[in-house]
């Protein structure tokens, strides 16, 4: 067996590249250990067990999406932006390979580097929707029917085996344009 330097950042990019081919929910320390052609028991140092692993690629693949969304809606504002974000979320994009098992949040949501990414996330869908919505409250629930909206389609895209992509991208957008009309007033 080579000698191999390991950190954080090779750990995680090698979860990824197994969550990128076939789920979050193949990460394990194992595959991970042989996908680097290590001992599992180097892992350790890393990641506590295989959940705490699949939770910090799920925060790296948030994380990412973040920054991906922030150079991506430079510039926009208001509706515009919501519905560009919303779109990235739900369907990727040519040159942005997106997690596709954004339904496991709420099963990672307690994960401390989970939590941390996907606020980031709930503050960016804030910020866009601060310009229309005064009320704090009101604020917080638009927030969180976006968030809703966006993360059930996404699930609900992506375990779909069937079905014209066109009309359901279609589908979706007319209905993001009626409920950003109805929360932006």
């Amino acid at each position: 067996m080579k000698k191999r330097i390991l950190n954080d950042d090779l750990v995680i990019n090698a979860a990824l590249e197994i969550a990128s081919k076939s789920g979050f929910k193949d990460v394990t320390i194992t595959k991970v250990a042989k996908t680097l052609d290590i001992q599992p028991q180097s892992m350790y140092r890393y990641a506590e067990n295989s959940d705490d692993l699949r939770g910090k690629a799920m925060a790296k693949s948030l994380q990412n999406l973040l920054a991906y969304l922030y150079q991506h809606l430079m510039g926009e504002t208001g509706q515009t932006a919501l519905k560009k974000l919303a779109m990235i979320i739900v369907f990727g994009n040519q040159d942005q390979q997106l997690i596709n098992d954004l339904g496991l949040l709420s099963e990672y949501r307690e994960h401390p580097a989970v939590a941390e990414a996907f606020q980031g996330l709930y503050s960016l869908i804030t910020q866009l929707l601060k310009s229309s919505i005064e009320n704090e409250n009101d604020l917080r629930r638009a927030t969180q029917l976006l968030i809703d909206l966006v993360l059930g389609e996404n699930i609900s895209v992506h375990s779909q085996s069937a079905g014209n992509l066109q009309t359901i991208k279609e589908d979706f957008e007319t209905n993001l344009d009626r409920v950003l009309a109805l929360i932006m007033g």
